[in-house]
């Protein structure tokens, strides 16, 4: 059912906002009304939260950084394997934050990235230096030297691969005063380079110019200072690249600590995420210098509990509840007892009911687990499906949804067990092939038809279960409107179509001679009785009798309708077909590779089952589910439901790393 609604309104003085707030947001019971106009004063407010907010933000993205550079690794468990958010209440949140005491972590995150930014960049530059000197090293030459070398000689530094080395060292050769020397052969990445060193008289400056031009050849330009020898250099850039690698370490020792703190710092984002929220709703409430009023929808079952423990904690609020008026859109919660409550999953896919509407819930229910039975159709699977959603709700800590979905799941596998006995689905087995015993006997005394074998039979079996639940579809509108007082509406357009189609298919089957052939004459009568109703009704909003005549005669395509939709029904068919003959192919295979393998063939064979099986179960359960929520969607809700309705979210904590530990109680 839908949950009544009450309108709230709670005015406090100003000082006990933010307490207001964080009451607010515990409880998480008030679905906030957003004002059109808000009262704000002269001086707006101002605060540090987005701040600090995206701080912490990049505080955890630094924190991930060197989890990977320090190789920190959450220790393989199996507890681990299924991990899951710490828990923890908006109390816990913020006295983490305080403790954190977040501006100083900032500061101190900042000023360690910084470091470890600067010793990054400058370890870049060393190495690159040492790089280039690395082949020269050995070379006992101050750079001032070799400038004042160049007055009288040519001094040059050439890289040249190892291919090229006899052409240089040739052409060398035609400079008559060249002298040169080997200084250091590289082998990496698969090609060997050679570092040569050579000089020449300035008066052979022309010679040493087209032999450069002529040759490949790279010049080299050492990073060494005037007064730097290139062996002394080295030695330097050796001895910073040694301190900065140490300088480094203790930085990282540092970051450690950041890193032990991460479990606080998470709390402390998702503190300052809520204070965020609590701050977006108090800007969309009535303010002014002395107080504030918050407007919102509490559920009235809740109301009396609510106001009592509003004016327990905050003495000086005055609150206010009125029913809702004929403009406003009240939101929808549904309050369901414990059998039907996991179908809201299948209701909230479709969207919400209008507030003035039903609950199509508890309707559906037993509609949606016959169809995802008769799309399943195996007994074996649907005892998988419970036994998997039993372990999940045991060992896995699940959101109140996640639970309803695992409940829903659970009564969809004992509904496959139920319908695959009935027709004789238990992994695609053969019954008939077992060997004769208790197990066989009792297999076959509850099996009725077999869908592989008898398919227009199980389509017909279908195609019933699909006119019960289109004419319920119609019943359940009736009694909807004849609640409301509108009982020449229930009688005229929804309790006359069901009683026209019943007749309809009384009379037919009286006529075959399956039931009721005695009163053939009188459900032939009883049916243009029904057929005279409903084109006299129709139109009876017209004057004109000729206009409403003729609207009646049109209504009449509604039996159409009624028909397409009935044919819809038979995916179910398809579905259960799909998995029998699936399963049979698996086992099948399994059969072929046991036979024709020898010693192994047993074990590959069971691979085949299991895998296939799987395969199977997942597929065809994803399409069951999926299907049988259209049919519920497309065929069943339209007759009675209009939707369109706002879902009834209270303000309260959503977190990010942190979960509220009563968003995990029981369904």
């Amino acid at each position: 059912m839908i949950a009544e609604m009450s309108k709230t309104t709670i005015a406090i003085p100003r000082s006990q906002r933010e307490g207001l707030l964080q009451f607010l947001q515990e409880e998480s019971v008030l679905h906030i009304i957003e004002h059109d106009e808000v009262l704000r004063d002269q001086v707006q407010e101002s605060t540090d939260t987005s701040y600090h907010l995206a701080q912490l933000q990049l505080t955890l993205e630094f924190i991930a950084r060197m989890k990977k550079e320090l190789e920190i690794h959450a220790s393989r468990s199996l507890k681990n394997l299924f991990a899951r958010k710490p828990l923890a209440s908006l109390v816990d949140l913020e006295r983490v934050a305080i403790d954190v005491e977040i501006p100083s972590l900032i500061q101190t995150v900042q000023h360690i990235n910084d470091e470890l930014v600067s010793l990054d960049a400058r370890m870049v530059e060393v190495r690159d230096s040492l790089r280039c000197l690395d082949p020269w090293a050995s070379l006992l030459l101050y750079a001032q030297d070799a400038d004042m070398l160049h007055t009288t000689l040519i001094h040059h530094l050439l890289i040249v691969s190892a291919r090229d080395e006899r052409e240089v060292l040739d052409a060398l050769e035609t400079i008559p005063t060249a002298i040169w020397q080997v200084v250091h052969r590289d082998s990496s990445k698969n090609r060997v380079t050679v570092y040569l060193e050579f000089v020449a008289h300035s008066n052979d400056a022309a010679f040493v110019e087209e032999v450069e031009q002529r040759l490949d050849a790279t010049l080299v330009t050492l990073p060494v200072a005037q007064e730097e020898s290139i062996a002394g250099k080295h030695a330097a850039l050796v001895r910073e690249e040694q301190m900065l690698m140490k300088k480094r370490v203790a930085v990282l020792a540092q970051a450690r600590g950041i890193v032990a703190r991460e479990r606080d710092i998470l709390f402390a984002y998702d503190a300052v995420l809520h204070r965020e929220e609590r701050e977006r709703v108090s800007s969309a409430a009535w303010h002014s210098s002395y107080t504030v009023v918050i407007s919102g929808w509490v559920p009235t079952t809740w109301a009396a509990l609510f106001t009592k423990r509003l004016a327990d904690v905050f003495p000086d609020a005055a609150v206010e509840m009125s029913s809702p008026e004929a403009q406003d859109k009240a939101p929808i919660l549904f309050q369901n007892n414990s059998l039907v409550r996991p179908f809201e999953v299948v209701t909230d896919l479709y969207g919400k009911p209008a507030y003035h509407e039903l609950d199509p819930t508890g309707p559906l229910a037993l509609f949606f687990l016959i169809s995802f039975a008769l799309a399943l159709t195996d007994a074996g699977y649907g005892v998988l499906i419970m036994i998997a959603t039993l372990i999940a709700e045991k060992f896995f800590r699940l959101k109140r949804d996640m639970q309803k979905m695992m409940r829903l799941l659970f009564f969809g596998g004992a509904m496959t067990v139920v319908m695959g006995a009935l027709t004789g689905g238990w992994f695609s087995i053969n019954l008939d092939m077992l060997s004769d015993g208790v197990a066989k006997d009792v297999l076959l005394g509850v099996k009725l038809l077999d869908p592989l074998k008898q398919p227009m039979l199980f389509l017909g079996i279908i195609f019933g279960f699909g006119v019960v639940q289109l004419l319920y579809a119609w019943i359940v509108r009736g009694l909807y409107h004849w609640k409301r007082g509108e009982k020449n509406i229930a009688i005229m357009d929804d309790f006359s179509w069901v009683v026209l189609v019943i007749t309809i298919i009384l009379s037919i089957a009286s006529s075959k001679g399956f039931l009721f052939e005695s009163l053939a004459l009188e459900l032939q009568w009883l049916m243009y009785a029904a057929f005279a109703f409903i084109v006299i009704t129709q139109g009876r909003a017209s004057k004109n009798i000729f206009l409403r005549i003729g609207v009646g005669l049109l209504s009449l395509n509604g039996l159409i309708a009624f028909v397409s939709d009935m044919l819809s029904y038979s995916r179910l068919l398809a579905l259960g077909l799909a998995t029998g003959i699936i399963g049979l192919v698996v086992n099948l295979i399994a059969s072929m590779v046991h036979e024709s393998i020898p010693v192994v063939g047993v074990v590959l064979a069971g691979v085949v089952l299991i895998v296939g099986h799987v395969f199977n179960l997942g597929i065809n359960a994803l399409g069951a589910f999926i299907h049988s929520g259209r049919l519920q969607f497309v065929e069943f809700f339209p007759k009675f439901l209009e939707g369109g309705g706002v879902a009834f979210r209270p303000f309260g904590r959503v977190g990010k790393h942190v979960d509220d530990p009563r968003d995990f109680s029981r369904v």
